[in-house]
């Protein structure tokens, strides 16, 4: 219970942070999010540490994804949703975090690989492609009415290799080139012909399913 309360204030606080930047500093929509992606997938890290119980990791993500529903439906927290576009993406984060405490809690291995590596590729591969693909939009393409571009998937594929070393390395898994290469590209791909901010739930489905092939 003490660990659910902490964490909930520590969300509310990067929230509230986002806000106040967005509202006072004048900064783009587009980086706020980008703010609260990252601190939001990085404070997640704490979940296997703190919760044995998968009823707080439900009711954590649970309860934020009724904040995030109903900020959309009434329109507030406008450093997340004040974007330009419509997008799944919030909605589908705290989904497929749980998801991924899902499958750590109840995988026979009970191996801390299966949560913290999606994670943290979606926590910083994807805002790093984003981020990437927007100051260099080179060889853009379209996907649906969104642009993608060949920088920005570079970027996600490198930044995930490097993710893959040393999350492995740290969880103390036998990896090889095959596996890594894996891992990267059918992650890259995914985050490349995802559309809507689904990428969130995609991204972390698929690294957990080359880690069991």
């Amino acid at each position: 219970m003490k660990s659910f309360l902490i964490l909930s204030l520590v969300y509310l606080a990067v929230f509230s942070i986002a806000e106040l930047v967005y509202h006072f500093g004048k900064t783009k929509a587009e980086y706020t999010r980008k703010f609260v992606h990252i601190s939001s997938g990085l404070i997640a890290l704490s979940f296997p540490i703190l919760f044995e119980e998968i009823i707080w990791v439900f009711l954590l993500c649970g309860s934020f994804l009724v904040i995030l529903i109903a900020s959309q439906r009434f329109s507030f927290l406008p450093s997340i949703n004040n974007i330009g576009r419509k997008s799944l993406g919030g909605i589908s984060y705290p989904i497929a975090v749980f998801g991924c405490f899902v499958f750590y809690h109840y995988q026979q291995t009970h191996n801390c690989i299966y949560f913290y590596l999606p994670i943290i590729i979606l926590a910083i591969c994807d805002p790093i492609a984003a981020l990437v693909g927007r100051r260099f939009p080179i060889f853009s393409f379209k996907v649906g009415r969104e642009t993608k571009s060949v920088a920005g998937s570079s970027a996600f594929f490198i930044s995930a290799i490097l993710i893959c070393i040393f999350t492995m390395y740290l969880c103390n898994i036998n990896f090889s080139l095959y596996l890594l290469i894996l891992i990267a590209s059918v992650a890259t791909l995914i985050e490349a012909i995802s559309r809507k901010g689904l990428d969130n739930m995609f991204i972390p489905a698929s690294v957990i399913l080359c880690l069991m092939i």
